[in-house]
């Protein structure tokens, strides 16, 4: 299908024009896991974040940090914005509802993850409540595939200095003529050398796309770059090939 494979057939406007006449509805999971992937980097602080009720609310997920604002608090003491629903806590990889009886009573402990669901007018505010400094302006992605290409794509167009990684020459080619905005590297993204070289340590975050984990996740950028503190933690997302 070319070097672009179907990316862009699917971005093609006549595809859309052809298609719309036979079918309903194009499901793509590989364009929504590269959109899941930026709406979570852009939001400083979160662990997760998705739309709900066709874009009117939205889920929200924060870890409580050592020495941060939340930290050995009790639950019922702390205040929200209105509109934003603390809906629950995850403790050790178990979940707390908020219906729960004795919820009220949870303190918090660092590594606790709180689950919000906010409404749009509220969510700045929310954001508020844990962003620790600077926004997102660099981040590196390792694997120029598809969901790679769509990722580094949007945050090209939201300004971001972005530093692509892919083994292909081939495909590196393609992807300099495609994202004239970002840097282009040919080489091995499991290579801590060249990651290092090429400024890992100044990147707000890292995200993995490779074939050869067959594994999409992404990781903060080193300690150095931001006090102790990454921008985001690590965690793993969806297989876009088992997809």
């Amino acid at each position: 299908m070319g070097k672009g494979g179907y990316v862009e057939v699917l971005t093609d406007p006549r595809t859309a024009e052809i298609l719309g006449t036979r079918i309903d509805k194009v499901l793509w999971p590989q364009r929504a896991m590269a959109r899941e992937i930026v709406e979570v980097i852009l939001v400083p602080g979160a662990v997760d974040t998705e739309f709900l009720a066709e874009g009117r609310l939205r889920f929200v997920e924060y870890r409580v940090k050592e020495g941060g604002a939340y930290a050995h608090r009790l639950l019922s003491e702390l205040s929200w914005p209105e509109g934003v629903l603390v809906v629950g806590v995850v403790r050790h990889g178990e979940f707390q509802s908020f219906a729960h009886p004795k919820f009220s009573e949870l303190v918090l402990e660092p590594g606790d993850k709180l689950l919000f669901v906010t409404t749009l007018k509220a969510f700045p505010e929310l954001e508020a409540c844990f962003a620790s400094g600077r926004g997102v302006r660099r981040v590196m992605v390792l694997g120029g595939g598809n969901v790679g290409f769509m990722v580094a794509q949007e945050l090209v167009r939201r300004r971001i200095e972005v530093v692509v990684i892919e083994p292909s020459g081939e495909r590196c080619q393609w992807l300099a003529q495609e994202l004239p905005g970002a840097l282009i590297i040919q080489g091995d993204g499991t290579d801590l050398e060249l990651l290092q070289a090429e400024g890992m340590a100044e990147a707000d975050a890292v995200v993995a796309v490779t074939d050869t984990t067959r594994r999409t996740s992404w990781l903060p950028s080193s300690p150095s770059s931001s006090g102790g503190q990454g921008h985001h933690p690590g965690f793993p997302l969806r297989d876009p090939e088992a997809l």
